[in-house]
């Protein structure tokens, strides 16, 4: 019973790591794709524009529904390939 707790609870951990960094990086790659020409000089000059007229919480738009919606595929993915690995051992 221990087991499948731990396992989507290490997914959690992950996933919001994962997701965190990823938030970020999504968001300039989106700004970077929908720019007009020239508005930008590269990545860092678009997250220095964002950080400074729209502020950090810019970087996370979306991240509480993405974190919601990957959590329950996560958790259950890595449960089952556990559970299937151990009887996979068993025989």
């Amino acid at each position: 019973m221990e087991c499948w707790f731990y396992n989507i609870f290490s997914s959690f951990i992950s996933d919001f790591s994962i997701l965190s960094v990823s938030s970020l990086f999504q968001v300039l790659k989106t700004r970077l794709a929908l720019r007009k020409t020239g508005q930008f000089s590269g990545i860092s000059d678009c997250a220095r524009y964002i950080y400074r007229t729209e502020g950090v919480r810019s970087f996370y738009r979306g991240y509480l529904p993405n974190l919601i919606g990957i959590i329950p595929y996560a958790g259950i993915d890595l449960t089952v390939y556990e559970v299937k690995d151990k009887s996979e051992l068993d025989l």
